[in-house]
C-alpha cells in the first residue's frame, strides 16, 4: 500500500500495470478452463447421442421403430454424419429403411434449411444427405451449390446430382468439370465412377468431341480413367478434329487398345518431343514383338526424355528380360543409346 499511495507517478504506473497483468492472466486462465469445460460437455453429449441413435439405425435394417427420440438443434449435425456414414456403408435394399428413418426423423426438412446456410460443414452434411435420399425436390438448390466457389461444397453437390438423377445431371456436370480447374482430378474421377458406365461414357464422348479445344486434354484424362469401350474410336476422331500437340499427347496417353497402334507408331516421328515421349510410352503398354525394334531405334532420339521413356518402354515389354536388355545394350553403336540402357537396366535391377 505504501507503493499504491506513493505520489511518484512512475511507481503508480508500475503498480497499476502489474495489477492489470494479473487480471489479464486470471481472465485468460478462466477463459481456457471454460473452453475446456464446454469441449468436454459437447463431446459427452455427442457420445450420448450416438449411443442412443446407433442402435436405432442398426435395428432399422430389420424394422422401423414406431417412435423416434427427439433431436435437439445442436445434435442434428451428429445425426447427419452418423446417418450418412451408415448409408454409404450399405448396399442394395438395406438403404430403403434408412431413408424411411431419415424422413420420419425430419432430416429432409432440416437438410433443406441447412442447405441455405453459409457455413461449409452443415451445407456439406445436408447436400450429402439429400443426394443419398435422391431428393428431387431440391434439384435446383443443389445445382446452385454445384457452382459454389468452395471446392468441397461444389464437389459434394456434383456427387449429389449424380445420385439423384445421373442422366439429367450429365449435361450440367460435364461442362463444369472441364471448367473447374480447382477440382482435384482424382476426386472428380471417383465421383464420375458412381454414374453408370453407359451414361458417363456417352456424355464424356460427346463432350470430348464438341468442347472447346482448350478443355479437351482434361476431358480426355477423365475419359481415360472411366475405360469406356468406345474410347479408341472417339480418340481417333478427336485427333482428326484437333491435331494440336496437346490433344495428340493426351490421346496417346489415353490409348489402351492395340487397335490404336497405327496412330501410336505414326507419332513416333512427330516434331514435338513430348508427343514422341507419349508415343513410346504407349508402345510400351500395347506394343507387339515387332515394336521391340522400333523402340530400339528410339534409343537414339535427340531428346533425352524420349530415349529414357523408350528404354523404359522396352524394359516393360513382357517378352524382354534383363538379359535381353543387356544384349541390346552391347549391340548398340550409339553412345547415347548405350548410356540410357545402362541407366534403365540399373533401375530395373534395383526395383
Amino acid at each position: 500500500m505504501e507503493f499504491a499511495t506513493s505520489s511518484d507517478p512512475i511507481v503508480n504506473l508500475a503498480f497499476w500495470t502489474g495489477l492489470a497483468v494479473i487480471f489479464i492472466i486470471i481472465f485468460l486462465v478462466l477463459y481456457v478452463l471454460s473452453l475446456r469445460y464446454m469441449l468436454i460437455r459437447d463431446e459427452r453429449r455427442r457420445r450420448l447421442f450416438v449411443d442412443t441413435w446407433r442402435p436405432i439405425l442398426i435395428r432399422s435394417l430389420e424394422s422401423i421403430p414406431d417412435v423416434l427420440p427427439p433431436v435437439k438443434k445442436k445434435d442434428w449435425p451428429v445425426l447427419f454424419n452418423l446417418w450418412n456414414h451408415f448409408h454409404e456403408s450399405l448396399r442394395g435394399s438395406a438403404k430403403d429403411n434408412l431413408n424411411e428413418i431419415a424422413r420420419k426423423a425430419g432430416m429432409l426438412q432440416v437438410a433443406g434449411r441447412l442447405l441455405k446456410k453459409r457455413k461449409v460443414r452443415p451445407r456439406l452434411a445436408a447436400i450429402t444427405t439429400l443426394g443419398l435420399l435422391r431428393e428431387k425436390t431440391v434439384w435446383e438448390e443443389i445445382k446452385n451449390a454445384a457452382v459454389d466457389e468452395h471446392p468441397s461444397v461444389s464437389l459434394a453437390a456434383m456427387r449429389a446430382l449424380i445420385r439423384i438423377d445421373e442422366e439429367r445431371a450429365m449435361p450440367f456436370i460435364i461442362p463444369l468439370i472441364s471448367a473447374r480447374t480447382d477440382w482435384p482430378p482424382a476426386r472428380v474421377a471417383n465421383i464420375l465412377h458412381e454414374a453408370s458406365p453407359h451414361v458417363i461414357c456417352a456424355a464424356l464422348a460427346d463432350a470430348v468431341l464438341h468442347s472447346p479445344e482448350s478443355h479437351i486434354p482434361l476431358l480426355i484424362r477423365y475419359f481415360e480413367t472411366i475405360a469406356c469401350d468406345s474410347s479408341t474410336v472417339v480418340l481417333r476422331q478427336v485427333i482428326d478434329k484437333f491435331p494440336s500437340t496437346a490433344v495428340i499427347s493426351a490421346c496417346l496417353h489415353a490409348f489402351k487398345s492395340p487397335d490404336a497402334l497405327d496412330i501410336v507408331r505414326k507419332n513416333l516421328t512427330h516434331a514435338a518431343w513430348h508427343v514422341r515421349v507419349q508415343a513410346v510410352r504407349a508402345l510400351g503398354k500395347m506394343g507387339l514383338i515387332y515394336d521391340k525394334y522400333i523402340l530400339i531405334n528410339m534409343l537414339c532420339d535427340q531428346q533425352w526424355w524420349v530415349r529414357y521413356r523408350a528404354a523404359q518402354a522396352l524394359s516393360s515389354l513382357p517378352f524382354i528380360s534383363i538379359a535381353d536388355l543387356e544384349k541390346i545394350r552391347n549391340e548398340q553403336t550409339d553412345r547415347y543409346a548405350k548410356d540410357i540402357l545402362v541407366q534403365v537396366i540399373a533401375e530395373k535391377k534395383m526395383a
